[in-house]
């Protein structure tokens, strides 16, 4: 149904609430939450179009819709949700690009081999994984001055990066083949926590817990990062 209402779910001890979003439909093609879940974006690939919602979880709000001219491969907002940073595909490779509520327009920031992952964050700057390049680069005030930054490489370890997070403390995750690499909130490399799964991405679940595999019906693996000592934990699968 192309006029079903995008439905926002709230789980509280238990208990799980629901409330349509107006203004965005449902079914969306792909879609980004903000550093602390505040926020999130949904892109529709049929109208190229993005949806802003804000005031999540409690009180959701569509506050902007911003067209695009070529289809994303990723994106990720800010909290407030007034900044989208996302990646299109070109003929060489990607180019990243960002939209804010005070320019209304895209503005180019840098290009990459292959955009794996975008985070932004409390501070605005744009944290991208190039899984093609096997590198880790920040951008600098992605609204301002976008300065590009290397933060890790081969040399640290990146390997076919698959994603990117930051938590609330400003930590910035990183996934990785067969494990997540740790940065401080300046970018450099503090320990790289191993996993015995498959890491596919770096997905809030809520505050600072992360899921790091795909699937309900086998092992899922998490990373809480609630503390400066990251741990990964595991849900059995559900038995028949």
């Amino acid at each position: 149904d192309a006029t079903a209402e995008l439905m926002a779910l709230t789980v509280d001890a238990g208990q799980v609430s629901s409330v349509a979003v107006p203004g965005v439909v449902a079914n969306p093609t792909r879609s980004a939450a903000s550093v602390q879940g505040k926020s999130a974006a949904f892109y529709y690939s049929g109208t190229q179009d993005v949806r802003i919602v804000a005031g999540l979880p409690e009180e959701p709000r569509h506050v902007a819709t911003w067209q695009t001219d070529r289809p994303l491969t990723q994106m990720a907002v800010n909290d407030d949700g007034t900044l989208l940073v996302y990646a299109v595909a070109e003929a060489d490779g990607e180019a990243i690009y960002a939209l804010s509520g005070s320019s209304g327009s895209p503005r180019f920031l840098t290009s990459a081999v292959s955009v794996s992952g975008l985070a932004i964050t409390k501070n605005g700057d744009a944290i991208v994984t190039d899984r093609g390049a096997n590198e880790v680069f920040v951008i600098w005030d992605a609204t301002g001055g976008a300065v590009r930054k290397l933060l890790a490489d081969v040399n640290d370890g990146v390997s076919s990066p698959a994603g990117v997070a930051v938590s609330s403390a400003g930590r910035i995750y990183v996934a990785n083949t067969g494990c997540v690499l740790v940065l401080d909130p300046n970018g450099r490399v503090l320990k790289s926590q191993r996993c015995n799964c498959t890491v596919s991405g770096v997905n809030l679940l809520r505050d600072s817990v992360f899921r790091l595999t795909d699937g309900i019906t086998q092992t899922i693996f998490l990373l809480d990062a609630s503390s400066s000592e990251e741990r990964i934990l595991f849900v059995p699968p559900p038995q028949d």
